[in-house]
Order: structure tokens, then sequence, then C-alpha cells
């Protein structure tokens, strides 16, 4: 079982968590080879010594190496441990129970079926050609049948586990980019409006700055200062998750940028007869509405209309209301997508396009 591409593999590329708690395992398991290894080279039998060096190889090694590989690479891994531990046993005379390990290299490597199959057809084959004697041929058979079906459920465990890693590094991904969309849509939501307000008063005070007028300038340099801090505040808000927009806040902000613009504003005086549950959502919605009028509209006159699952923002410009032409139910910009997001995860609906008599339209619907 591979991991997802997006994820990088799991470190339990192995049996157990780490290679080295496999490596002591297995060596422990091996211990009786290893015996035999050092009588082998103490009476010089060489060939004797290097299947065993090689039958142990495959255990303690293969069995990491290949486990994870396709299927060709597992099933040369079985048929070498096969090969190695035939001889070892009908050749040097090693016991029976040496077969064990080439069992359960067969239980880790393949599926339960061909294993328990494979491990049942060798059985048969010793006990039909004498390598397993009647007197302890059935505690031999079942103490292979067990190496087979601890193997298969070792096996069987790693896979699960493993499983279970990649698929909480998956989630775990997916969490970190639904934050990083999270906090790029509620930056330009918030922060892109507060920057167009700042950006057409700092226009306004130039000029007047220009006309000499300067009292006025003094009132628009001071909310250009006052807009800073809120869109310093509002970054720090959105970074932490903790920005809530109001929607009175929005009517208040909307009316203020559209007079800056010197756009004709028609604005209700208040949020009273939204649903509580869509307040927050539409107050982002007036709020990319009316960004988009003034930076893109090139309107006389902008129109807001609430309802109790319903907003409404129409302008009297070109039709570009987002810039680019006619939006669509998606949103024709990363704004109005991000708004159409956020009503999908409430179950509403967004419309923005042009108007067939000229102007734009932004309209936003929730269910009842």
């Amino acid at each position: 079982m591979s991991a997802p591409p997006s994820v990088r593999p799991s470190s339990t590329s192995w049996p157990f968590r780490h290679p080295r708690t496999w490596w002591i395992f297995a060596l422990l398991f091996t211990a009786v080879l290893w015996l035999d290894l050092v009588k082998a080279l103490s009476v010089g039998e060489i060939g004797h010594a290097l299947l065993i060096a090689v039958y142990v190889a495959c255990y303690v090694a293969g069995i990491g190496l290949t486990i994870d590989r396709p299927l060709v690479w597992r099933l040369a891994l079985c048929a070498l441990a096969a090969a190695v531990s035939a001889p070892l046993v009908l050749v040097y005379g090693q016991h029976v129970w040496n077969l064990s390990y080439a069992l359960a290299i067969v239980g880790f490597m393949l599926p339960w079926t061909a294993a328990f199959g494979l491990a049942a057809a060798a059985i048969v084959l010793m006990i039909v050609t004498g390598v397993l004697s009647a007197s302890d041929g059935r505690s031999t058979t079942m103490i292979f049948l067990l190496v087979v079906l601890s193997s298969v459920a070792l096996a069987a465990l790693w896979r699960s586990n493993r499983a279970l890693v990649d698929a909480n590094a998956t989630i775990a991904e997916l969490a970190v980019l639904r934050d990083r969309e999270r906090m790029s849509r509620d930056l330009h939501d918030v922060i892109g409006s507060t920057l167009t307000t700042i950006t057409v008063k700092a226009g306004l005070a130039r000029r007047l700055l220009e006309s000499h007028a300067d009292e006025p300038v003094h009132a628009e340099v001071t909310d250009i200062e006052v807009l800073g801090r809120q869109a310093l505040a509002d970054v720090r808000a959105a970074v932490t998750a903790t920005h809530h927009l109001s929607m009175d806040t929005a009517l208040a902000d909307a009316a203020a940028v559209l007079h800056a613009a010197g756009i004709q504003a028609s604005l209700p005086t208040g949020a009273d007869q939204v649903a509580d549950r869509y307040r927050s959502v539409f107050a982002y919605v007036v709020r990319e509405g009316v960004t988009n009028v003034v930076k893109h509209s090139r309107a006389r006159h902008c129109q807001v209309r609430l309802g109790p699952t319903f907003i409404d923002i129409t302008d009297d410009g070109d039709g570009t209301g987002t810039g680019g032409g006619a939006g669509t139910s998606d949103g024709g910009g990363h704004g109005l997508a991000g708004l159409a997001r956020r009503l999908r995860d409430i179950g509403g609906t967004l419309e923005a396009g042009a108007l067939p008599g000229g102007g734009y339209r932004l309209r936003a619907e929730c269910p009842r």
C-alpha cells in the first residue's frame, strides 16, 4: 500500500515503527542460526556458512527491504528463502524447524490466502517426502501454521498502522491548506476593503491639498490614520482566526467609502431585518460588493437592499463589478470566489453579473 501522492511516505516502511526495532527482533529470533553459522565456520564448512548467512539476511534485512515493494520483489524473496532453506535441512542436516523462517517470510510478503496455501503445500510435501516424521509431524505442522498465522497478522497490523499514519498526515496537510485558504480569504475580504478606502481617501486628500482646503484635508488624513490602524488590527485578527465583521460596521464602512469616492449611496439604516445567522456573511458581501463598486464600476449610484435571507447590491456603472466583466455564480474574481465559498458553507448562493440595462448586480441568498 503506497502513500497518497500529496503526502510523503510515512516512517513506518518496516514491519515496526523504526528499522532498528525490527533488526533487534529479527536478530533475537535468528539466534539459533547464528550459532549454526559459528559452528559451520569453526569446522571450515564455507558453503554451509554462506547458506546460513544468506538465510539470515533474507529474514533480518530482506523483509524490511521488500515488504513495500511490488509483488514480484516479494515473490523473489520468498523463492530465495525457500531455495536456501531446503539444502540447509536436506543436505546439511539442520533441524526441520529452521524452515519456519522461510514460512515467516512467506507470511510477511504475500497475501494471507497465498501464504496459507503455500504453507499447506510445503507441509504436505515435507510429510510425503519424509522430511517430517510421523512422530513429530503433528506438533511441527501446528508450529509452522502458527508461524504463518502470526506473520500474516503482524504484516496486516503493520499495513493498517501505516495506512493510519498516512491518513493522519493527509488530514494534517488538508487542515493546513484549509487554514491557508481561510487566511487568504479573510485577508482579502477584510484588508482589501480597508486598503481601498485608504486609497480613495488619500486621493481625496491630495485633491483637497491641491485646492488648499486645509480643514477637510485634516479630516481625511485623520480617517486614513484610523483606517490604517484598523487594517493592522484586522490583519492580526485574521491571522489568529478571531476576526468577526458585524453588519452595522460593514454598512458604516460602505457609507464612508462610497462618500469618499463621490458615489451616491442608498443604504439600509440597520440590519435588523436580516436573520441573525446570516448577518456575519452578509457583512462580508457588503464589504466586497461595495469595494468592487468603488474600484471597478465607475458608478454614480450604489444601492444595497437587505432582506431576512438575501442581500442585493446594484450600481449604475459600466457593468464590470469585479473588474473583469460579468461574474458568475462562483464569482468573477478572488473576492467573489471567497464569498461564494462562505455562502456554500451555509447553504447559500451568490450571483454576480452585468444588468441588461447597464450596471452591475451582486446578490447573495440563503435558505429560509
